[in-house]
Formats: C-alpha cells, structure tokens, sequence
C-alpha cells in the first residue's frame, strides 16, 4: 500500500490539518515519511508527500495510529526526550530504514516528539534544521489544543460533581453536560483497592488523573470527577455500554468499581 497517495484527513482523534500540513512541509525538506506522536506514542498526523521514503514500521503506525509498544522503542523514546536536539536511534529490524528524531516540548515541558525516515542521501544540516523547526511549530499547535481540550474537561469535570452531589437543577446539568433529552446513560464509579495506602489522598488523585487521560483519549466528551475516594466516569452519550466496563484496568491497576446505569431522574 502506498500512504504517499492517501489523502490527510480533515480531523483524526481531535488533530486539525495543521499538523498534516507541518508533516508535509518537514517530509518535503527531509524526503522521506514524517510522523507527529503524543507522549503516548498514538500517531497525531503523517506526511503523504508523494515520493517520500517509508518503511513497513512507518506503514503499522499510520494505520495503527499508534506506535507498537515494545521495549526496544520506549527506551528511543526516553533518549529523544531528553536529548536537546536531533536524535539518530540506531535500527531495531532488518529492513527498517533510518531516521532523524526530535522532541516536542514547550520550555520543559514534553509534548509529543516528531521523526523522520531519511531520504538517500541523509537529512544534512537542512533536514535538521527542518525537523527542529517542525518540532517548535507542533510545540504551538499541541499546545492550543491542550488548553482548549483542558477548559472542556474542567467544564465537564464540575458539572458532573454538580450532578453528583444534588447541586444545581436537572436542565442545567444535562445542558452543561452536553446531554441530549431523556439520555440513557452509563456512570463508572472507581476507587483505589481496599486497605490500600492514602486511599482519600495521593493514590485517589493520581487514579483521577489516569482516568482524565484515559477518557479525554478515548472519548472526548466523556466527563471525569472525584467525590470523596472515588472517581466518577460518566461516558459520553453515543458510548455502548458494553465497550465501557473493560477500560478502567488499562489506566489503573489497583481499583474497585461499583457501576450504575440508567435514565437519571428528571426532578
């Protein structure tokens, strides 16, 4: 299959053509398949300039939309972030083909990284300059998105505590909620294991915040709140409910879940 003919999608998981274009623009500079990730290795936007080099490995990450999480690859990843500037990792499979790498970061803070299959001849002192640059430019990018995705998450996070604790009418809610009249609904109610250590304290807010990036990344829409020692996941509306209950495992070990469902009352 040939993804240099595959045309950018307009929007993938919540990434706008900006990103597209910007994989472009480095790809045509380096000649070869550029690839934007987040910090958790799911593919944000590719280069489909035509001609561009690309390799099996690059071909499973675009259609996976995700990098595959393998040892020998996270300790790359770890090596790109704490490097100040372009990182060569050395090939991990035959046939694979060589590439540049560069974090993206605001100040101190990571943001994703970017990497470049090399065309033949190498990248050169252009190609990196190329790549650095690309790598600033998604830093503002990821950035605008983060703070506009954090402000809906918030938003979210207090209108379902609002919910939960009886605060506010039932119109406002759902309004604030984005729910639709009548909503059949899932809500997930998570907590660390019994007898565990700060089961109101540390533990509690760092399985809030597993459970707010697991579901921002699964669900947009979906809303996260704490009340007490448990962690409140209220799905979006569109979500089935049998895809729910398996996914609180994969964003934290050491839980209990009581689960409601059902229409919410309507006084």
């Amino acid at each position: 299959m040939d993804l240099s003919d595959t045309p950018n999608p307009p929007d993938l998981g919540g990434t706008s053509e900006e990103l597209f274009a910007l994989a472009n623009a480095v790809a045509a500079v380096i000649g070869g398949s550029v690839a934007i990730e987040d910090l958790d290795h799911r593919v944000l936007a590719y280069s489909s300039v035509p001609g561009q080099r690309i390799d099996e490995l690059r071909r499973r990450g675009i259609l996976d939309r995700r990098v595959p999480d393998e040892p020998a690859p996270q300790r790359q990843y770890r090596e790109v972030l704490a490097a100040p500037g372009v990182v060569r990792p050395p090939r991990l499979a035959p046939g694979e083909l060589p590439r540049a790498a560069a974090a993206i970061r605001a100040g101190e803070l990571p943001l994703g990284t970017i990497w470049a299959i090399e065309g033949d001849p190498g990248a050169g002192a252009a190609g990196d300059r190329a790549l650095l640059d690309g790598a600033r430019l998604a830093a503002l990018h990821m950035l605008r998105r983060r703070s506009s995705a954090e402000l809906g998450l918030r938003a979210r996070e207090e209108a379902l505590r609002a919910a939960l604790c009886g605060d506010g009418g039932a119109q406002e809610i759902r309004f604030r909620l984005g729910l639709p009249e009548r909503p059949r609904l899932t809500l997930l109610g998570c907590a660390p294991a019994a007898g565990g250590p700060d089961r109101a304290g540390p533990e509690v807010v760092r399985l809030g915040a597993a459970a707010a990036r697991h579901w921002s990344a699964v669900h947009g829409e979906a809303a996260v709140a704490t009340v007490g020692r448990t962690v409140y996941v209220l799905p979006c509306a569109r979500t089935t409910a049998p895809a729910v209950p398996r996914t609180p495992r994969r964003w934290w070990p050491g839980w209990t879940r009581p689960a409601m469902s059902g229409r919410p009352r309507s006084g």
